[in-house]
């Protein structure tokens, strides 16, 4: 018999032993597993127990005036390359993998596939 063979037996035989001894042991060495009742009391930090209160502070948000681009469409390219210097956006030289979050064109020329039906008509 080579030594694969016999590795392999013994391994299959611990596994037999463990597997038929496993409960056995559980049953002498804990205390029976009881399921909570439906009036019971949920568990400190169960699924779907309240989140943590959102932090107090200040909460910064930004507006884009859209008209200042149209009248001035060089204005759209320095902060499209602001937005990729400042987030640090990486360039790739296959545009396959191009990372954009800023586009030039229509809305629904670039995502063809979602409606553009509540956006205003200069956005859109």
């Amino acid at each position: 018999m080579d030594k694969q063979r016999r590795k392999f037996l013994k391994i299959a035989g611990a596994s037999v032993v463990a597997g038929l001894g496993a409960p056995a042991i559980i049953k002498l060495s804990g205390t029976p597993a009881h399921a909570a009742g439906g009036h019971a009391a949920p568990a400190a930090g169960a699924h779907g127990a309240h989140a943590e209160e959102a932090p107090k502070g200040v909460r910064l948000g930004m507006v884009i005036d859209m008209r200042k681009f149209t009248d001035k469409p060089e204005l759209l390219d320095s902060a499209i390359s602001a937005c990729i210097n400042a987030h640090n956006v990486p360039q790739f030289p296959d545009k396959k993998n191009e990372i954009k979050w800023l586009w030039k064109a229509p809305f629904e020329n670039v995502f063809t596939d979602q409606s553009a039906y509540h956006s205003s008509k200069r956005v859109a």
